[in-house]
């Protein structure tokens, strides 16, 4: 009787002993499920590490290492060999060319729970009903910049805003219009349309808040960042409208008189082919830009020439392809960063000539079309928006 009790409680022990030592494993790490990505929302922070892939796998390499923040909304990957835990949405989206590594272990799912959830509030007293700002809205951001006389940095909490210089803060309302789009509705003040970003801010990749208080702006009216100060500034490329890249293009459009016209070059407008080839001219225009309403085509071999309504009348001006003296764009830029225009950057009828692009670091010439008074203007990096030369 007593040999049985003994090998009984050996038995027990081995099998104790084999269960002790199997790697404890998370119920989410192990779950049959994993056959494709499932959102997920992050407990902690995590580091994730980008991966550029290559052929055969084991000579990919990491470029870079970023870290997502607790709270934060993913699609995750997770797999029983290679990496093991992956993210494939928004700003970590793995793909054929770079893959977004969680460096975490494969039985460790503690970091994340399924799904995207955030947390909701009581309603507060007056404001109607309200759901606290989601994670990644709430901190301290500092200001890139601010037409809209923001203070320095601005705070949100889970049912607070402060944005003003005096350091009033407001009880607000938020709405999540779709991901990473809210709108927040601050108690007494217009409402604030925001986008939350992760993009290259200077140079610097960072969280970044575009905010748009004139819903008819196609661009942020303030910008604010978090982290670290922006020390370092670099410049950029500016996106302004191209125009056609050949006259003919232009048929019943505005053209504009070449960026070399002046006193010793002027753009010849006549009645008539006869008055042209006499040298008998209705007007010469002395000034880069000036725009006219083209309307069709003259061809006098060998010359092209355009039939332009001008201050209310019909006349020909010189249409050559190469020498002419009407183009299809009113602002040129000249390989030295020098910008010829008559228009303002900040104008919305700006038409870059085809192929050209406007750098920060370039200065704008703006020519008045009609008095030909000349106004230098620079960008600030700072302010992101340009200014006069003093």
């Amino acid at each position: 009787m007593i040999k049985i009790i003994k090998s009984i409680f050996i038995i027990i022990g081995i099998a104790l002993f084999f269960i002790l030592i199997q790697p404890i494993q998370h119920v989410q790490a192990l779950a049959s499920h994993w056959n494709g990505p499932h959102w997920v929302t992050l407990t902690k922070n995590v580091t994730v590490s980008k991966i550029r892939n290559t052929n055969p796998s084991s000579d990919s390499y990491e470029v870079a290492v970023y870290k997502a923040k607790k709270g934060s909304h993913y699609k995750l990957i997770h797999r029983d060999m290679g990496y093991a835990w992956s993210f494939k949405s928004g700003k970590f989206t793995t793909g054929s060319k770079y893959t977004y590594m969680v460096k975490k272990k494969y039985n460790d799912g503690s970091w994340f729970k399924m799904g995207r959830t955030h947390k909701k509030s009581r309603p507060l007293k007056g404001v109607g009903k309200l759901f606290e700002a989601t994670p990644n809205l709430k901190g301290t951001w500092n200001r890139s910049y601010s037409h809209d006389n923001f203070g320095k940095t601005i705070t949100i909490k889970n049912h607070t805003i402060k944005l003003s210089p005096n350091g009033k803060t407001y009880k607000m309302s938020v709405t999540n219009i779709a991901s990473e789009h809210y709108r927040i509705t601050p108690k007494g003040r217009p409402g604030i349309t925001i986008y939350v970003r992760y993009k290259n801010l200077y140079g610097d990749f960072r969280e970044v808040l575009n905010l748009y208080t004139d819903s008819g702006s196609s661009l942020p009216t303030s910008v604010y960042y978090k982290g670290k100060k922006v020390i370092k500034l670099k410049n950029y490329d500016l996106e302004y409208p191209s125009a056609p890249s050949t006259l003919k293009k232009c048929l019943g459009k505005t053209v504009f008189t070449t960026e070399l016209a002046d006193n010793d070059l002027p753009a010849r407008l006549s009645k008539n082919v006869a008055n042209y080839e006499d040298d008998i001219f209705e007007r010469k225009i002395d000034l880069p830009g000036v725009p006219m309403h083209l309307t069709k085509f003259i061809y006098d071999d060998p010359y092209r020439f355009g039939q332009v309504n001008y201050n209310g009348q019909t006349l020909l001006v010189d249409a050559d392809k190469e020498f002419g003296d009407v183009v299809p764009y009113n602002t040129y830029r000249y390989k030295g960063g020098l910008i010829i225009s008559s228009a303002k950057p900040t104008d919305n009828t700006v038409l870059l000539k085809h192929g050209q692009t406007i750098h920060t670091s370039d200065t704008w010439e703006y020519i008045n079309p009609q008095t030909g008074n000349e106004t230098s203007y620079v960008f600030s990096l700072k302010k992101n928006s340009w200014h006069i030369d003093s």
